[in-house]
């Protein structure tokens, strides 16, 4: 994935021009737009409590972004990690029809798109307009839904002549490292494996369920929002008055291994990621452990 999303970068920007991100958002896309010699230009998510997400695109900051003239590009991450925050396909249309105002390329980063919860609609950013053809670049793996991670093998994915055209300039070689045994092992999981794709998702939705429980029998002062796609939850702490990075004291004192939430950019401090797809028993001896520092 991080092959195939700076190599598309790099037939779109120039060193020195922008790239937007949404912040709070995956740290690598941040040293992506440095290894292309580009600058981060952040358009925080806005919080939206009437949302099931909590969360919604920015937009009008977006829009705004993307007129001041030196942004040439977006990275866009849906499913967005780490809120696990699907984008509705009305505002991926309205940000579309921006970018190719402004002729911006948004690159849509999906590696999460299979792990879709169960009552979900999830809609990849190609299939939401004409526009969305014409500006978008979407890039996704098996990795995370078919637990392939380090198999090193990306999906590329454009239905517009320029977009085609941006990924036909690329270099013979940036396709010859893709690993053969993470080509077949990726056919594999998306062609004979939905079985064990949706055993994955229950496996997760459970997970799910039992941290909303355990939030609010046993540290009722942090936020949780149940994630609508992926296996990862995005924790505030900030009631708690733990610091900017609570991760840090759960780590030094339950020895419990949280993500710090300030990794993630504007809007995560206070804030820690937890990855649910683990026992039943993990999960819970985690809260416990975290429970025991209030």
């Amino acid at each position: 994935m991080s092959v195939a999303i700076v190599e598309t970068l790099r037939q779109v920007v120039s060193p020195g021009d922008g790239i937007v991100i949404t912040t709070p958002v995956y740290p690598p896309f941040r040293e992506f737009i440095r290894e292309v010699g580009a600058v981060v230009i952040d358009v925080p998510l806005l919080g939206d409590s009437s949302r099931a997400g909590g969360y919604r695109l920015d937009l009008a900051g977006l829009d705004a972004a993307f007129a001041d003239g030196s942004v040439r590009a977006m990275l866009l991450c849906h499913p967005h990690n780490p809120l696990g925050l699907i984008h509705p396909a009305e505002e991926l249309s309205a940000l579309a029809d921006s970018a190719l105002r402004h002729r911006v390329t948004v690159i849509s980063d999906e590696i999460h798109s299979p792990l879709v919860h169960a009552v979900e609609t999830f809609t990849p950013f190609l299939m939401v307009s004409d526009a969305a053809r014409e500006v978008g670049v979407t890039v996704t793996s098996a990795s995370k839904g078919f637990n392939l991670a380090g198999f090193k093998c990306a999906l590329l994915i454009a239905e517009s002549e320029r977009s085609l055209a941006l990924l036909d300039a690329m270099s013979f070689e940036v396709g010859a490292r893709t690993s053969i045994l993470g080509l077949h092992a990726s056919i594999t999981g998306f062609r004979d494996d939905v079985e064990w794709l949706d055993g994955a998702i229950a496996a997760i939705e459970r997970s799910s369920a039992l941290l909303t429980e355990l939030v609010a029998e046993k540290v009722s002062g942090v936020g949780y929002r149940p994630p609508r796609a992926g296996f990862l939850a995005w924790l505030d702490f900030r009631s708690l008055a733990w610091g900017d990075d609570p991760a840090a004291r759960i780590l030094d004192e339950a020895k419990v291994a949280l993500v710090s939430g300030p990794h993630f950019g504007p809007g995560g401090a206070g804030f820690a990621r937890l990855n649910l797809a683990c026992s039943p028993e993990v999960l819970t001896e985690a809260i416990n452990r975290i429970a025991a520092l209030r």
